[in-house]
């Protein structure tokens, strides 16, 4: 079996390519250090090459709605062209517990996690989406990027 994991080398994919090739399992990292970026596109067609399924544990800095959703949406479409003119057979998301649900459906990243799952359901591969309680790690992360 073969693993591309779009957002390989970050937070949650970097131990998860671990976990994954402590099983014996070939994994593709892609990322913008990997010459390969989901977003426009670059170096995506020849790691998606051979590949079986696609992990796409990606994320954007972005937290407004309309650079979140442009985000989200542009990788999902991508990785979904490219994967099936590859031959890939599965595509899975992560995504987050309660998006688009009560004051959640108000906050622009979660609109871009609600728009990527919208599309990858709407898309011609097989999708399973993963929807998992925020990690804790990124709390330091979000204080400095709003903090005033």
């Amino acid at each position: 079996m073969k693993v591309f994991i779009a957002g390989g080398r970050g937070r949650v994919g970097s131990p998860l390519a671990d976990n994954l090739e402590a099983k014996g399992i070939e994994v593709v990292p892609g990322g913008l250090e990997d010459g390969i970026d989901v977003i426009s596109g670059k170096g995506l067609a020849e790691a998606l090459v051979g590949v079986d399924t696609i992990v796409n544990v990606l994320n954007t800095p972005r937290f407004d709605a309309e650079g979140a959703i442009s985000f989200f949406e542009g990788a999902i479409n991508n990785l979904t062209a490219e994967g099936k003119r590859a031959g890939v057979r599965h595509h899975i998301v992560l995504s987050i517990v309660g998006v688009g649900e009560g004051d959640a459906s108000e906050i622009g990243y979660y609109l871009g996690k609600v728009a990527q799952e919208k599309a990858v359901r709407s898309a011609s591969i097989p999708a399973t989406i993963i929807r998992a309680t925020q990690f804790q790690s990124y709390i330091p992360v979000l204080i400095d990027q709003h903090t005033v």
